[in-house]
């Protein structure tokens, strides 16, 4: 039996979705949703990790994919047409147009150290970025892929929801030597 690491922290419905060696077993554990004892113990911790839900390929695939999209885009520095992400209390990154149009598009959030104040990267582009947001279940064939599958559709039945659909998506990268303090507001980080 999967024994899924339980962390209370008050998030809001989030599961968390790591690879394991045994990730080929374990993630037909998930086929058909979680097992009532899962459920109770989300309902009881509002968090749950399900190691091996993914297998080794899907998260290589994963992460190849995210790379690949970072390789592609071209940031527009000259316009300033880009955001940094931070968790402090001040998110100024929440109310400028290309956060909020994130919500229907592909976009690329810097670490905080990543840009200086005239606009020019400190560090390679590939080291720059904090995460990938918002909508790539949706414009994107292999996070959809990913994100629209019967196992994770599943697992969100279990837990109540009569049709789950994909709302936002996140990848989010950890950058050696660069980047703020990853502070959790009631949100979960893993997937």
């Amino acid at each position: 039996a999967v024994q899924p690491q339980v962390v209370r922290r008050g998030c809001r419905t989030c599961v968390a979705v790591r690879a394991t060696a045994a990730a080929a077993a374990e993630a037909s554990t998930y086929a058909n949703g979680l097992s009532p004892q899962l459920v109770q113990r989300f309902r009881e911790d509002g968090y749950l990790a399900l190691p091996g839900f993914a297998s080794k390929e899907q998260v290589a695939a994963l992460m190849q994919r995210a790379n690949e999209l970072v390789e592609q885009w071209n940031p527009d520095l000259e316009a300033r047409r880009f955001s940094v992400f931070t968790t402090k209390e001040e998110q100024a990154h929440a109310k400028d147009a290309y956060f909020l149009d994130s919500a229907s598009e592909i976009n690329f959030f810097f670490e905080e150290k990543a840009v200086d104040e005239q606009g020019q990267l400190q560090v390679p582009k590939a080291l720059a970025v904090n995460k990938i947001g918002h909508a790539m279940h949706d414009l994107d064939p292999t996070f959809s892929a990913f994100t629209r599958s019967q196992p994770v559709a599943a697992v969100l039945r279990s837990l109540g929801f009569q049709r789950p659909l994909p709302v936002q998506s996140m990848y989010i990268f950890k950058q050696p030597s660069i980047g703020g303090e990853v502070v959790s507001v009631g949100g979960c980080y893993d997937i």
